[in-house]
């Protein structure tokens, strides 16, 4: 195993006119937990005072297992557990812990020779050693895609299901699962165009939601769909509130006691190419969707992770696109305060899915880093832990003018804020830095490769906000920046 331990300058700027302060995010990243096997990460939950991790692995046969691990509070791996099944392929898809003693993980079985989906549901200790695996080889093609924690005693575990793999339509269950792994089916949907994703509850209410074609032919032809249930899982409104034809859905969550939707919005309309998509969040109000403005747009690849609400003013969500990911903070008004990108690893690409918020009001997150060395592709599981965000959030008040430290030892930008030129300062001559300019709203509006001290002409940019990406080999800095009219 190999592992890096990195410190990054996220995000810097001056504070009421004194030297630079420095915003640090410090990542751990472990490649290749399983070594010599392929693995990915899928889920992150906080647990036991630390960060609990689920994921796949694959052995050197292509048998496919599920992957475990626990990073503490400081970043540091404690212990990694994989665990492989008689079927050729077992896959965890979704991760569950009602006490410090133990977890559960539920997922899907595949076995190659007579092609059949099953559904398994397992517990581990707090050290990721199995207690029990049941496998449901008679409940047809099941994926369990979503459990609830209902009480002391009981999961609620939400279920996709098939008549057969090809069949475009679906249903979904929800079985009520005891701790021992015995089941009890109490809702089974018809079969519908429907793909439900998330199992939510808030007071006396159930919501399922996921994402619904509007034809059997068509890929983008799509809307989000919420099913209401009562306590019992009677079945009590359908909500639908797309706006959109191509509308997807992402996930329910719960800020300052509302319910939240956030959805994916694609401008997508043949014979039209544009395959671009924007993240659109609103809230319920007693069935009301009141929808806020969408943020974005970004390219097709796009994956947007889980939110996590760090302080009742502040919401963050992080987001992978085209080779970069950012935690987009946003305010009560669903405005982003600020982006802060974090990738930096040359020759990889980052993909980031799970974040949770930790003790001492850290992020903790995992993710797939794609490997393109040497003409092949392969994946590494990867974790990262940030310092205290609201911390950082406090300090998201403004940008103010300074002047370079000459005896400063590292990258520095000045003036700030600017009005025409923006000046490079690199600590190393010679060394190729890549400098990459996005606006407030993620869009990339300008790059350039240099070795030397560069002089950025910004005259064709707005007026606004900006963040300027400083790359090298080894390091990454981000500044965050303003442009301001220039008076004569």
């Amino acid at each position: 195993m190999q592992k890096f331990i990195v410190s990054l300058s996220i995000l810097t700027w001056a504070l009421a006119g004194t030297a630079q302060d420095n915003i640090k995010f410090d990542f751990m990243h472990h490649y290749d937990i399983y070594e010599n096997m392929p693995d990915a990460s899928h889920r992150t939950i906080s647990w036991n005072n630390g960060m609990l991790l689920l994921g796949s692995c694959y052995s050197s046969n292509t048998k496919g297992g599920i992957s475990l691990s626990f990073i503490d509070t400081t970043g540091m791996l404690v212990w990694k557990k994989n665990y492989f099944h008689t079927s050729d392929v077992i896959q965890g898809n979704y991760l569950l812990a009602f006490n410090s003693s133990s977890f559960y993980v539920t997922g899907i079985t595949y076995t190659y020779a007579t092609n059949e989906y099953d559904a398994f549901f397992a517990k581990f200790n707090y050290r990721g050693d199995s207690l029990f695996f049941r496998h449901y080889p008679d409940t047809g093609v099941t994926f369990p895609l979503w459990a609830y924690h209902s009480d002391e005693e009981n999961l609620l575990i939400l279920n996709g299901c098939k008549n057969n793999m090809n069949d475009m339509y679906n249903s979904y269950s929800i079985w009520d699962m005891d701790t021992l792994g015995n089941p009890t089916e109490i809702y089974q949907s018809p079969l519908t165009l429907k793909y439900a994703d998330q199992l939510f509850r808030k007071d006396d209410k159930y919501f399922v939601g996921g994402t619904e074609r509007t034809s059997p032919t068509g890929n983008f032809h799509v809307k989000v769909f919420i099913d209401v249930f009562d306590s019992l899982f009677n079945p009590t409104a359908y909500w639908h509130p797309s706006i959109t034809l191509n509308e997807y859905f992402k996930e329910l969550f719960i800020w300052n006691d509302k319910l939240y939707l956030a959805s994916e919005v694609s401008d997508y309309n043949p014979p039209n190419p544009n395959l671009f998509y924007r993240l659109k969040i609103g809230h319920f109000d007693n069935g009301n969707y009141h929808s806020s403005n969408t943020i974005g747009p970004f390219s097709f690849t796009i994956y947007w992770g889980n939110f996590i609400a760090p302080d009742e003013n502040s919401l963050v969500v992080t987001n992978w696109n085209n080779g970069f990911s950012n935690f987009y903070f946003l305010d009560t008004l669903l405005r982003p305060i600020t982006i802060s990108p974090f990738d930096y690893i040359p020759g990889v690409t980052q993909g980031n899915r799970d974040i949770c918020l930790m003790p001492g009001k850290k992020i903790g997150g995992s993710g797939i880093i794609y490997n393109h060395y040497s003409g092949s592709n392969t994946q590494d599981h990867h974790a990262y832990l940030t310092e205290n965000v609201v911390n950082f959030l406090s300090l998201v008040t403004g940008v103010h003018e300074y002047s370079p430290d000459i005896n400063a030892k590292g990258i520095s930008i000045y003036p700030n804020p600017f009005s025409s030129k923006l000046f490079v300062s690199l600590p190393n001559p010679g060394e190729t830095y890549r400098i990459i300019i996005h606006n407030i709203s993620g869009q990339k509006v300008m790059e350039t490769i240099s070795g030397d001290n560069p002089v950025l002409d910004t005259g064709a940019l707005p007026c606004g906000t900006y963040i300027v990406n400083v790359i090298s080999r080894m390091e990454r800095k981000s500044f965050k920046v303003i442009k301001i009219l220039k008076y004569h």
